[in-house]
């Protein structure tokens, strides 16, 4: 499954299986997987992709059942109807802030530019006005 609202319909061994996501990632930090329909109560391993530079829990009710920082986690498990796991991605504190902090320079620069371009452009309209009234 992708980290998008999404969800799975599909056979698994004898049963069906159907899985939804809810998420608003990456602007929130968290999905929840739920489990609409087990019949047969199939036995799967549910694999989740650990995005770069997070940290990846992986919570079943309220226990932690994994936490990685990279690669996969893989989660195998009887899927009963009702079922819910939760997957929380957090960021470490110093990316976010030294995303912010070449976001926010990158875009001094361009002010800079950008303030420079009118004040020449400017410049040079006054400049020709005046030659052209004398």
């Amino acid at each position: 499954m992708v980290y998008a609202p999404c969800a799975v319909e599909t056979a698994v061994g004898e049963g069906e299986v159907k899985i939804s996501e809810r998420t608003d990632y990456p602007f929130g930090d968290e999905a929840v997987f739920a489990v609409e329909k087990g019949a047969g109560n199939p036995q799967v391993t549910l694999t989740f992709r650990v995005p770069k530079y997070t940290t990846l829990e992986i919570y079943l009710g309220d226990k932690l059942v994994a936490k990685e920082t990279k690669g996969l986690v893989k989660l195998k498990r009887v899927l009963k109807e009702g079922d819910e796991t939760l997957r929380k991605i957090s960021r470490p504190v110093q990316e976010i802030d030294k995303r912010t902090k070449q976001l926010l320079d990158d875009i001094r620069q361009l002010q800079k530019r950008l303030v420079g371009a009118c004040f020449q452009t400017e410049f040079r309209k006054t400049d020709y006005r005046r030659q052209g009234s004398a």
